[in-house]
């Protein structure tokens, strides 16, 4: 059987955990100039911390205190400050949303959302806009630009707990590009942060990456804004690819939503994530409500992977309809996806949800479907017929019969209504399908993206966006509706759909040419077609019944 299992073992995530050794550091909004940063009570304030990061050792720990930050004009030099907090061949770790009323040098454990959240802010004019009055860079890490030297001694950072916003770059230098840039660093880990309302003339206005491993958990890529592409993950090769570690970014439980690409700059595509190298791992993350001006929410170029797992990419749309408004490739990179929503715009149903073009070589060279999918439209186009004729065997090639679901009539609507993201607890939002949803049992899934996918990071794939542990059968994307809720919840969800009519028999509101039966255990007990099912004849329990555009569960 070709489908696999999911994601990873569970296990420790890779984060940089501070030495016995390491420092203490404390920043407060309020302080004065001129304190020696080693309490609350003497904490630094932005522009001393800034300054004294040179000078902390590897390792350290850097706490903030709640509040909004607003970089200063000038650094210490007189010289004007584009990056501001500058790690430069030094690392050390970053925390934020500590109590402001806090003393001597106690660090309590915080829970995020953080009751008094830490703002990094962009905005040096004050004038309310990410624009050429502002800053570059607001965080920048750098341990080293020698390749030897990041494989001999590879660093590690932490980075938590901030909001990053109203950073602007109007260059296209991929050592330049973010409110957050991460340049041939190994490895650093961002968690709990929110990246919103930052701004590129071209490309990567959140985050870019060239060179690095970068592990996002549980963060929120939302309203950035920028003319390229990339704009809340640009990613590229740091000088020749054979002479510097090809860059991966692995998010995991993150929401990337409501970023645009405003218009048709020099850089095509991908209003939220550009992979120009390397590769990009999305799990249990939602990529839905980005704008592009030609392609949607994702592009990826030749010789690049992008692996998917357990997530939703939906609704996500193109000023300019010309190509796939979820995925965008050229060329041959890799694609595998699993368990996951990869639909199309909700407002032009005929436009595909995955698309690629320059087709030389079949589709399944390219694109592998590991089971468990809902897809939408989707368009492959021949290289060398310029692009104009269609390769119609994505269902041939790709598609798992009995395991994917895919045809044009699988919208956003269809899926989730118009109730757009819900707050159902975790970190971030999450879209909710109208109707329970469930495939294979969870441990099918167990380790794939790890051993298969070959994610440099570990992530844990046993829970869904939420971070709720999903139950052992699991629903298809990012928000697993088992995860936490009743077997009478689900049905109240589904009661418009399916009706109980009598004693184990049930009558859709729609008729199928398909219907499957599944026990919890998923063994088929039952196929059939028309809108009737029938199991009067089967022991009480739960069961999956599939149809033809979408799948319920029901208590027998």
């Amino acid at each position: 059987m070709k489908f696999k299992a999911l994601l990873i073992t569970t296990s420790m995530m890779c984060v940089a955990l501070p030495q016995a050794y390491a420092g203490k550091w404390f920043v407060k909004v309020d302080s004065p100039s001129g304190n020696d940063g080693k309490t609350w009570e003497t904490a630094f304030n932005l522009a001393d911390c800034i300054t004294s990061l040179s000078s902390m050792a590897k390792g350290d720990d850097v706490y903030f205190a709640g509040g909004k930050y607003t970089y200063p004009a000038l650094q210490a030099s007189g010289n004007a400050l584009v990056t501001g907090l500058k790690m430069q061949n030094n690392p050390v770790n970053l925390h934020g949303g500590y109590a402001t009323n806090l003393t001597g040098t106690e660090v309590p454990e915080i829970s995020y959302p953080s009751d008094t959240p830490t703002i990094l802010d962009g905005d040096r004019n004050n004038n309310g806009i990410p624009d050429g009055g502002d800053v570059r860079n607001l965080i920048f890490v750098q341990t080293t630009n020698v390749k030897s030297e990041a494989a001999a001694a590879p660093q590690s950072v932490l980075i938590e707990g901030f909001t990053l916003q109203n950073a602007y770059y109007n260059g296209t230098k991929g050592t330049e590009l973010g409110a957050l840039n991460v340049d041939m660093t190994r490895t650093v880990t961002v968690r709990n942060c929110i990246f919103r309302n930052n701004k590129c003339e071209n490309a990567g206005a959140a985050f870019s990456n060239s060179g690095s491993q970068t592990h996002f958990i549980d963060c929120i890529f939302e309203e950035n804004t920028g003319k390229d592409a990339g704009i809340a993950v640009n990613q590229s090769k740091r000088g020749d690819a054979d002479k510097y570690f090809k860059p991966s970014a692995t998010l995991e439980r993150c929401l990337v939503a409501s970023n645009n690409a405003v218009g048709e700059g020099k850089v095509a595509g991908g209003s939220a994530i550009r992979v120009n190298a390397g590769s990009v791992y999305i799990i249990n993350s939602t990529v839905t409500g980005n704008k592009g001006y030609k392609q949607g929410a994702i592009h990826i170029n030749d010789a690049t992977g992008l692996y998917i797992a357990s997530s939703t990419i939906s609704d996500n749309s193109e000023e300019y309809p010309a190509n796939g408004s979820a995925i965008y490739a050229t060329g041959t990179p890799s694609i595998r996806i699993i368990n996951s929503y990869v639909l199309g715009m909700e407002n032009d149903p005929d436009i595909a949800a995955i698309s690629l073009a320059e087709m030389t070589t079949k589709v399944s060279d390219v694109l592998v479907s590991d089971g468990g999918n809902i897809f939408g439209k989707c368009d492959f186009f021949a290289a060398e017929t310029g692009g104009e004729a269609f390769v119609d065997n994505f269902s041939n090639d790709v598609v798992i019969p009995g395991y994917d679901d895919y045809k044009s009539a699988n919208t956003p609507y269809a899926i989730f209504g118009r109730s757009g993201l819900q707050d159902k607890g975790g970190f971030s939002k999450v879209l909710v399908p109208q109707v329970m949803a469930q495939y294979f049992k969870k441990n099918d899934f167990a380790g794939l993206f790890k051993t298969e996918y070959k994610c440099p990071v570990d992530v844990i794939d046993t829970v869904d966006q939420r971070n709720e542990e999903r139950p052992e059968m699991i629903s298809v994307g990012a928000y697993d509706q088992g995860a936490g809720s009743g077997v009478s919840d689900v049905m109240l969800q589904v009661e418009t759909a399916i009706a109980k009519v009598g004693d184990g028999i049930y009558r859709l509101a729609q008729e199928s040419t398909s219907i499957i039966v599944y026990d919890i255990s998923g063994n088929v007990v039952w196929h059939g077609s028309g809108s009737e099912v029938n199991l009067s004849g089967k022991s009480r329990g739960i069961y999956l019944i599939r149809t033809d555009y979408t799948s319920f569960k029901v208590l027998r």
